[in-house]
């Protein structure tokens, strides 16, 4: 009986993870708007109002990056998102970890964590 509770609660465990670090196109695909935006000016992320939207295509279109192309990509500490874009400097890029909290948050990608900035999905 000990161990039907020990691996019943181990395939708790091993499915959170999975349904809160790894996304596919489909899930992460939509708009979302920063949060938290107030904190600091740190260059390289939105410190005012922003909405990115995520195109099925693999391209993207944000007032803060401009438009440009994603890609995801996944390890062991879930999937990674990368947005290419171009700039005053030429070709730059932006990558962070997709994540929710719990199975049914909101997907949101961090910008600095520390200060808790991200762009949170709302469809």
């Amino acid at each position: 009986m000990k161990k039907k509770i020990y691996a019943l609660v181990i395939l708790f465990f091993i499915t959170a993870y999975l349904m809160n670090c790894f996304f596919s196109d489909s899930m992460v695909k939509g708009t979302y708007v920063n949060q938290n935006f107030g904190n600091n000016f740190i260059a390289d992320i939105p410190h005012t109002p922003d909405t990115l939207i995520l195109y099925k295509d693999n391209s993207f279109k944000s007032n803060f990056y401009g438009e440009g192309t994603y890609s995801l990509s996944y390890d062991v500490s879930g999937t990674t998102i990368e947005l290419l874009y171009t700039d005053e400097a030429g070709k730059s890029s932006f990558s962070s970890q997709v994540s929710r909290r719990f199975f049914f948050g909101a997907v949101k990608i961090p910008l600095d964590i520390d200060l808790n900035q991200y762009y949170k999905k709302i469809e």
